[in-house]
């Protein structure tokens, strides 16, 4: 009988008519239904008068709010007149349960991270005439309450006549590259109706956080030779919840690795939280006058993050040491007469690793213009110092008389010496000396 039918009637039979009257007893006995809380209990006689063979016994079936299973009592036949007792003395009576079933909305529900709430309905399957209470809690998964949604922990009411209540559940917006993460929430201990499914649902909260990369901090770094080390940052887009590493190579562009500077090769380890690595670059410090030089800097493999830009960089190496000076040996020189070529010397303080080249230019001691009698480049190969200018006295001889200025100009990669300038003049051509004149 359905807990909400009010009556439950049991049928007592007998085998044949009979031209007597017929009485036998009956009472109700406790199973898992009980006497006054899920029925009435009754006792007494079933009269049957001669001819009649049917009877009716009525057992009265009480209506409670509780969530409970279908529940049984027995009814006992004994003591019969002008009868005996059949096979089925004793019958059982199950009274079916009638509460309401209370559900979740959905099994699964999902939220972006910068929802801010998620709605989640509850059910009932109709408009009861009484309230009925239900508990609501959260638990976690790989979501994390406090961090990642705000937990429920609490009973829903369902006042007469409600068939809906809407749960809003707080979740929170991280900054945090992450996987997206899911909770459960579960509906337990219902009363005045039964919970039945979905009674849990998964919710499945969607990180909205751009993905997280690595890379340097800027795409060019400069160090002075000098400095012996430069200091190289990595950077995270942002903060991560997990360990991240990037593997990093140093190799050479213009300079050469174990010359001017260390190669090699490391992994840099993120904390969770971090956001910055570095790593040194070593370089050496020569005395060797050169051009800026360049190493290559680049990131790969990371584990935990992708790959940002820059991925490359570049380390310029700047050059500490003067550029040589260049000059001539000597600044006057005497040309002798009796050969037709005549070579002097160009030379520099040092050796550079760079080409160096600078013009030279003839004048007259008086000014006059030789119209490039003695002129030309000379061009200085990484390493050499001296270099030789050759000039031919016959053609030169009346100018030779006289005396010739030669100049240093427009030096390349090398700065004008003190001697930027020297006078040619045959050895024997007379001089002039101007007194001293004491004061």
């Amino acid at each position: 009988a359905g807990e909400a039918s009010g009556t439950a009637n049991v049928t007592v039979t007998l085998s044949t008519a009979s031209g007597k009257p017929v009485s036998v007893a009956y009472a109700t006995i406790d199973g898992t239904a009980k006497a006054d809380a899920d029925y009435t209990a009754v006792s007494g006689s079933v009269n049957f008068a001669p001819g009649e063979t049917s009877k009716a016994i009525s057992v009265p079936i009480l209506d409670d709010l509780l969530d409970e299973g279908d529940e049984t009592l027995a009814l006992t036949l004994s003591n019969p007149t002008n009868a005996t007792l059949g096979a089925v003395t004793n019958a059982v009576l199950t009274i079916t349960d009638n509460d309401a079933l209370v559900r979740l909305g959905n099994a699964t529900y999902s939220a972006a991270e910068d929802a801010g709430t998620l709605a989640v309905e509850v059910q009932l399957n109709a408009a009861l005439d009484h309230p009925v209470t239900v508990h609501v809690a959260t638990s976690d998964d790989t979501a994390t309450a406090g961090s990642d949604y705000v937990a429920i922990n609490d009973d829903v009411t369902f006042a007469v006549g409600e068939t809906s209540k809407q749960l809003l559940i707080q979740i929170t917006d991280d900054a945090a590259d992450e996987a997206d993460e899911r909770f459960t929430i579960a509906l337990s201990d219902a009363l005045g109706a039964k919970v039945t499914a979905p009674a849990q649902a998964t919710i499945t909260i969607i990180d909205n956080d751009a993905a997280l990369t690595a890379q340097f901090s800027q795409a060019d770094y400069t160090a002075v030779e000098a400095s012996g080390a430069a200091p190289i940052s990595v950077t995270l887009s942002q903060a991560s919840s997990a360990a991240v590493t990037v593997a990093y190579t140093v190799s050479g562009g213009s300079a050469s690795a174990g010359q001017d500077f260390a190669g090699s090769t490391g992994v840099l380890n993120f904390a969770p939280g971090e956001t910055t690595k570095s790593f040194t670059v070593a370089i050496t410090d020569d005395t060797v006058d050169e051009a800026d030089e360049t190493v290559f800097l680049s990131l790969s493999n990371p584990t935990g993050a992708q790959l940002g830009a820059p991925a490359q960089a570049t380390l310029t190496i700047i050059d500490d040491e003067e550029a040589p000076l260049v000059q001539f040996e000597s600044s006057f020189l005497g040309v002798p007469e009796d050969g037709a070529l005549f070579t002097f010397e160009v030379t520099l303080s040092s050796a550079s690793d760079m080409t160096i080249t600078v013009e030279y230019g003839s004048t007259g001691l008086s000014g006059q213009d030789l119209n490039g009698a003695v002129s030309g480049m000379l061009t200085f190969a990484p390493g050499q110092t001296s270099q030789t200018v050759t000039i031919n006295t016959t053609e030169l001889a009346s100018e030779l008389q006289t005396g010739i200025t030669v100049q240093l100009l427009n030096a390349i990669n090398a700065t004008l010496g003190s001697q930027s300038s020297t006078t040619l003049i045959f050895a024997n051509a007379p001089r002039i000396y101007l007194p001293l004149i004491e004061q």
